[in-house]
């Protein structure tokens, strides 16, 4: 669908009246198919629904739409969302460089501080990133602007903007070592991704042999018990850490066969890595440091050394900072667009805790929820506190529940936002790059160029949520719909759930 008449529909839609979602169903293909696999397997033993509406009012498909079931990564249209809405497609995370001292003769006296402001693209291998070098020479730019040549202090990675624990305490402890489940505060660094190389041993029992990779991170104590197991049984490796301590440890097996492969895992100290790599980019380009870096813990406390956990001083109250330039990362719906696509865990709740920040004065996460429902209920969604609990932004949790006719509320409320149409464009389409590459494989391509949706898996759960524009371009016939289901051990569900999504799509 060409960008025209995306923001044609987009403008349409904004004159569609509310519909009641309680209207007689309609006796569609789709809800015919939706009627016979409900008593077949693996849905008859399964927890699912779904409801699809039309814009005018037509419901399509309702069966077992009133459940709250664990929506999975379908929760990032609402973080992604929201953040569209309220912060507008063109906001950017700002990060700032500052100074705490005095400055003599070219000689700053005192701490540099990277003032980080929540965003999660630095030194991300993300194409929408700025590249780390270049990022770094235009903050070395302010230093030099500032009249600084030689620094006597620390280079400090300040992530004091995202107050609270850098992860959510609802999220399984199996998930927290991996890239999916890192966390993090106000200053990141490569969205606090740990990589190492992995590689089994020529016998069953053989230890694995683990090395860190990128980015260097001194300061950590590896544990490696991960053993080699019989060809097959592939990638069974857990990494747990914590930033409650400097130290991880690589569990579990990898299979004979499995040959070397890079692990993205959990980096709890983005902050300090973010002023590690700093520090040493002035070194070698000509600006001495005198100390070293450090990072701010939860206390207020600069830490020199997270090896030892040894304290320097207490930082400087941020309003006492001097700042001398600020880089902003790129606009939201960028950002927006990656965290659909690929599902990006990490980039999903730094919106919502910026939700929090703006909304509710604290990134924390009881605050940024509290903010999301606040938001939901000014965005108008019909009953926004009916169908809903939510525990964090990315759907990582197992706490968070949602019904299909929760989803199906929330998504005909954005249609009627001024950024719909970046909203829209977040969300993948079957068979383009994204998680729906694979998905509607048999489907007309004409078909697949009319549908957007999110998809949310996890152990038992696989979720579609979002939209199919009418063949015609008629905003009032355009689809809403959401399909979950939780309690499916079966793997090869999709072909069913893309045979609903098809027939589906035969309505308008």
């Amino acid at each position: 669908m060409t960008n025209k008449l995306l923001a044609l529909a987009a403008s349409a839609l904004l004159l569609v009246p509310s519909f009641g979602l309680n209207a007689q169903t309609k006796n569609t293909a789709a809800q015919k198919y939706a009627e016979k696999i409900d008593s077949e397997a693996p849905f008859e033993n399964a927890v699912w629904g779904m409801l699809a509406v039309k814009m005018n009012g037509d419901t399509l498909v309702n069966i077992h739409s009133q459940r709250k079931m664990i929506p999975a990564s379908n929760t990032k249209l609402l973080s992604t969302g929201l953040a569209l809405h309220n912060l507008g497609s063109d906001f950017r995370f700002e990060t700032k460089i500052g100074y705490k001292g005095n400055i003599e003769n070219g000689v700053l006296n005192g701490d540099v501080y990277i003032l980080g402001g929540g965003d999660p693209t630095i030194a991300s291998s993300d194409s929408i990133a700025v590249k780390i070098n270049d990022l770094f020479a235009q903050w070395k730019g302010f230093l030099q602007k500032a009249g600084i040549t030689k620094i006597n202090g620390h280079i400090i990675g300040d992530g004091r903007f995202f107050e609270g624990p850098i992860e959510n305490d609802c999220w399984q402890i199996g998930d927290g070592g991996w890239d999916y489940g890192v966390g993090g505060n106000g200053l990141c660094f490569f969205e606090n991704v740990q990589q190492f190389t992995a590689k089994p041993g020529q016998r069953i029992g053989d230890d694995v042999k683990i090395t860190p990779k990128y980015p260097e991170t001194p300061w950590m104590t590896y544990y490696n018990t991960a053993t080699t197991s019989a060809a097959g049984n592939g990638d069974d490796l857990y990494y747990f850490t914590t930033d409650l301590a400097p130290v991880g440890a690589m569990r579990g097996t990898l299979g004979l066969e499995s040959g070397t492969r890079t692990e993205d895992c959990s980096n709890k100290y983005g902050a300090m890595t973010c002023a590690y790599y700093f520090y040493n980019f002035l070194k070698k380009n000509g600006v001495a440091v005198s100390e070293g870096p450090a990072d701010i813990d939860d206390y207020g406390n600069i830490r020199v050394d997270i090896a030892t956990m040894e304290i320097y001083k207490q930082a400087a109250e941020v309003r006492d900072i001097t700042v001398i330039g600020s880089t902003y990362s790129p606009t939201i719906d960028k950002i927006a667009y990656e965290t659909n696509h690929r599902s990006d865990n990490f980039y999903a709740e730094t919106f919502l805790r910026m939700l929090g920040k703006k909304y509710r004065g604290s990134a924390d996460y009881e605050s940024s929820i509290a903010a999301e429902a606040q938001l939901l209920k000014e965005l108008g969604v019909k009953n926004p506190d009916l169908g809903i609990q939510v525990s964090d932004g990315s759907g990582l949790s197992r706490q968070n529940y949602i019904s299909p006719d929760y989803f199906v509320r929330y998504l005909t409320a954005m249609t009627k936002s001024p950024e719909y149409n970046s909203f829209l464009k977040s969300l993948p389409q079957p068979g383009q790059n994204g998680t729906l590459k694979s998905r509607m494989q048999n489907a007309d391509p004409k078909v697949k160029a009319r549908v957007y949706f999110k998809t949310g898996s996890m152990n038992g759960v696989r979720c579609y949520s979002g939209y199919v524009i009418s063949e015609s371009g008629k905003p009032e016939d355009t689809i809403v719909f959401s399909l979950l289901t939780n309690n499916l051990v079966e793997k090869n569900v999709y072909p069913m759930m893309d045979t609903l999504i098809t027939n589906l799509a035969k309505e308008n």
